[in-house]
């Protein structure tokens, strides 16, 4: 497995192959790990990777619209987690299953992805403080 930094790319802001999810058994761990917040039409689902940065996932139903529609709400979802990371937690898998609904613009998913990420992410700080991890 190859180890990269949170920050990638140009300027700290690339979002390569790396930084994402893929195949089903890294979804399905995210998405056994039962913790999900849902905002909107998105739930987000999220673990801990044990790794030096956050990676993302995205299943969009067929709901959302035909392959146009469904293709422009992911790259919205990913230019919103791209930007968005700095200032979230690090070391996350994030799985983000998108229900049917009116595509929003960039500002609306950044605002949507961000709040479910840092409660998802308060969830996990109480669950390992609790166990005695961390």
């Amino acid at each position: 497995m190859v180890v990269m930094k949170q920050e990638t790319g140009r300027g700290g802001f690339g979002f390569g192959r790396g930084l994402r999810l893929h195949g089903q058994r890294e979804f399905a761990g995210v998405l056994g790990a039962r913790c999900r917040k849902v905002v909107g039409a998105m739930a987000v689902c999220g673990r801990p990777n044990g790794l030096g940065y956050s990676r993302l996932g995205l299943s969009v139903s067929r709901r959302v619209g035909g392959a146009v529609v469904r293709v422009r709400v992911k790259r919205m979802l990913r230019e919103a987690f791209r930007l968005g990371r700095g200032g979230w937690p690090v070391g996350y898998d994030w799985v983000v299953v998108v229900r049917g609904h009116e595509a929003m613009g960039l500002a609306a998913y950044q605002r949507a992805l961000g709040e479910a990420v840092l409660g998802i992410e308060g969830v996990w700080r109480r669950r390992l403080g609790r166990g005695g991890g961390s």
